[in-house]
């Protein structure tokens, strides 16, 4: 039953913390791995997905937020946990993408209370991600379904009120379908339909 859990990966180098966080996040049904360095943290966000990250501020490799901006790019929620707050750790910690802040010693309410509320943004949001390109495929679609020969990316990208990197997602993925067969020269920016 492990793929219909949310897998967190608590990152701490305290190992009571680890055992402490762990201990409750299991008892609430959650799939929970631990790191006690940033470097495990990264191997292991490498090798595995999961939903939420809770990253501790001071390692004993690298900083919290040092960590936080290599895992940025992942679509994870990442939640700062911090035994020395501060407005300068904290305003960092959100402009590099954390989603929330926790102050030790956590309490367990707290902790399941964040971790639930970021899990629910985190479906929503995927939601409505969903909707908005299953909406722009089909208007993707409908566009190129008349066209013939070469066509600017940005002049669909502009139709299509999108991002040129959307487009060539699109693309690929409906040639993929066989919906369409293309070339591209993407240093150009263009691509060839050839139906």
């Amino acid at each position: 039953m492990l793929e219909n859990k949310e897998r967190i990966l608590i990152v701490d180098d305290d190992t009571s913390i680890l055992k402490f966080m762990k201990a409750i996040l299991e008892k609430n049904h959650y799939y929970v791995e631990t790191a006690e360095t940033a470097e495990e943290a990264i191997h292991k966000c490498k090798n595995n997905q999961y939903d939420i990250a809770l990253l501790d501020i001071k390692l004993p490799d690298m900083e919290g937020t040092e960590l936080l901006r290599r895992l940025r790019d992942t679509q994870m929620v990442k939640i700062m946990v911090t035994g020395f707050p501060s407005q300068r750790n904290a305003i960092e910690s959100l402009n590099l993408g954390a989603h929330a802040y926790l102050i030790k010693p956590i309490k367990p309410n707290d902790l399941l209370t964040i971790v639930q509320e970021n899990l629910e943004k985190q479906k929503n949001a995927l939601n409505q991600n969903q909707d908005l390109a299953i909406g722009l495929l089909g208007q993707f679609i409908n566009y190129m379904k008349d066209k013939k020969g070469w066509i600017k990316i940005n002049d669909i990208a502009y139709n299509l009120h999108t991002s040129k990197y959307s487009v060539e997602k699109m693309t690929n993925f409906c040639e993929s379908l066989g919906l369409i067969r293309l070339k591209y020269w993407k240093n150009k920016g263009l691509i060839e339909l050839t139906k």
